[in-house]
């Protein structure tokens, strides 16, 4: 120790009466000793110390320790002179402990010194001083090694960090547990796994995520991807359900590999990509075709058919039978028209291309009219209209705010009891009109609500009918291209009520 030392090489000068001896003993010594009188000057150097200061001590001797070409400097003020430290100890007889110091030597070569010095007196009179000067080169080599490392280490991690919080995939980093080392905010969302939880081995996390085949098949633990790394597998490109809910399930594409040091695998890495609204679109395409080789075809085939008997019958079919047939063509063709009319509105809507013709209408008008439009197509008898006449007016494309409220009212009548009234109620907000229609229909259950404006849905009660699944999504694109929004209330054998809230300004 660097404070015994000292103590040892002060307290032999009273041990041992030869000066030889004494001499030869400090030079077994590894760190450097120097004696200093009290104007300074080199009264010894043992041979560590010449070895530390690069200088021939017998050349040395008797010269003063101001003068010497040796730069002394403070490890936290490399700027500053460390002799004037010494000179301290000299004036105030206090001893100086465990002192830094970079030395720098004539050759032009430095060391760094753990310095420790002690007044040397006889009788109260100062005679000088003593000072112990331990080499921690090597040690502050490494020291600073050790710190490169760790800076290193730290840039590192933060690249990795700032590169991992800023993939669009999900990525996790597992430990040779199965704990979580570390997760990205997309990999979060994913696997719906919570910070909280990610030191929690894979065994104490089994079971908070249902994952599944694309076929909807649970699957098996020592499938997981996770675990299969961890055997040292690789996998690119699984498809993968991770099912949250029973409603929210989240497509994935997984790609999983070991991380092995020196032949042992010491954890795994995952990542994620998020293919769920490519299988959204993949299942809209199979709708799609489905409604082009079924919904179309249907009245297609009405049109064919009662055209052929019109054809083989014709001149012996009276004029009701000729009246009946025409009649199912005309339906049959306008509802092929009006299907392919919501493929085009929708293409259009999606694309952000489609057009409004806005003014300024009565919302009380409004309604007025477009149920006279629509007479023929709804049962009045069944419907009460409670809007105001004083309403202010609400800037809208007629003819795309009919669709809507004529969609909404439809679907309100097909969906309730015939004997049981449908409610179109209208109600005025501060920058905005919202209307409203009531049934007292089997009502909607909460986990479809979330989904029946979404394109192509079909709810349970939807099931038993023909229909695209357009109808709400189409109502829900329309409302927003107004600057307007839309949605539902309902309860299981409550009825349902659909809102619609329209802008009072135009843009």
């Amino acid at each position: 120790m660097p404070d015994n030392d000292a103590k040892v090489a002060s307290s032999l000068t009273a041990m041992v009466s030869n000066r030889e001896d004494l001499e030869q003993l400090l030079d077994v010594l590894m760190d450097g000793v120097v004696i200093l009188d009290r104007e300074g000057r080199f009264l010894y150097l043992n041979k560590g110390a010449e070895n530390a200061f690069g200088i021939d001590r017998k050349k040395i001797k008797g010269q003063s320790f101001w003068e010497e070409p040796l730069n002394l400097r403070l490890e936290e003020d490399p700027r500053g002179n460390g002799r004037r430290l010494f000179r301290k100890v000299l004036e105030e007889g206090e001893a100086l402990s465990a002192m830094r110091l970079t030395l720098d030597r004539p050759d032009g070569t430095s060391g760094f010194y753990l310095v420790n010095v002690t007044p040397w007196a006889k009788k109260g009179e100062r005679l000088g001083l003593v000072a112990v000067f331990t080499d921690v080169t090597e040690a502050r080599r490494v020291e600073q090694e050790k710190t490169r490392v760790e800076q290193e280490r730290r840039k590192i991690h933060a690249k990795l960090e700032a590169t991992m919080q800023s993939l669009a995939h999900g990525v996790i980093i597992y430990d040779a547990n199965g704990a979580i080392v570390s997760a990205n905010p997309k990999a979060e969302e994913i696997t719906g796994f919570p910070a909280e939880t990610f030191d929690l081995s894979f065994a104490d996390r089994w079971g908070q995520l249902q994952v599944e085949t694309p076929e909807g098949k649970s699957l098996s633990r020592e499938n997981y991807p996770v675990l299969r790394a961890l055997r040292g597998e690789r996998m690119a490109g699984e498809i993968l359900v991770f099912r949250h809910s029973p409603e929210k399930a989240v497509w994935v594409a997984v790609n999983a590999a070991p991380i092995i040091c020196e032949e042992e695998t010491v954890g795994a890495v995952l990542s994620f990509s998020d293919l769920t609204d490519l299988h959204r679109l993949r299942e809209r395409d199979k709708t799609f075709m489905r409604i082009v080789s079924h919904d179309i075809r249907l009245p297609l085939t009405v049109i064919h058919g009662y055209a052929e008997l019109l054809r083989s019958g014709f001149g012996q079919a009276n004029e009701e039978e000729l009246a009946s047939g025409t009649d199912a063509i005309l339906t049959a063709a306008r509802k092929a028209e009006r299907i392919v009319g919501d493929l085009e509105e929708l293409t259009l809507l999606e694309q952000g291309r489609l057009t409004l013709d806005r003014q300024l209408l009565s919302p009380a008008a409004l309604i007025r009219q477009l149920l006279i439009d629509n007479e023929q197509a709804l049962d009045r008898k069944r419907l009460l209209v409670e809007v105001p006449e004083d309403l202010p007016p609400i800037c809208v494309d007629y003819k795309r705010i009919e669709r809507i409220i004529i969609n909404l009212v439809t679907n309100a009548l097909k969906f309730s009891p015939s004997e049981k009234k449908v409610r179109i109620r209208g109600a005025g907000e501060e920058k905005e009109v919202i209307f409203a229609v009531k049934d007292d229909g089997q009502g909607i259950e909460e986990r479809e609500l979330q989904r029946i404006f979404d394109p192509y849905y079909r709810s349970k009660r939807a099931e038993a009918t023909l229909g695209s699944g357009l109808g709400l999504y189409i109502a829900r694109l329309l409302t927003a291209a107004h600057g307007g929004r839309i949605w539902a209330a309902s309860a299981p054998g409550r009825g349902s009520t659909f809102y619609m809230a329209v802008p009072i300004e135009c843009p």
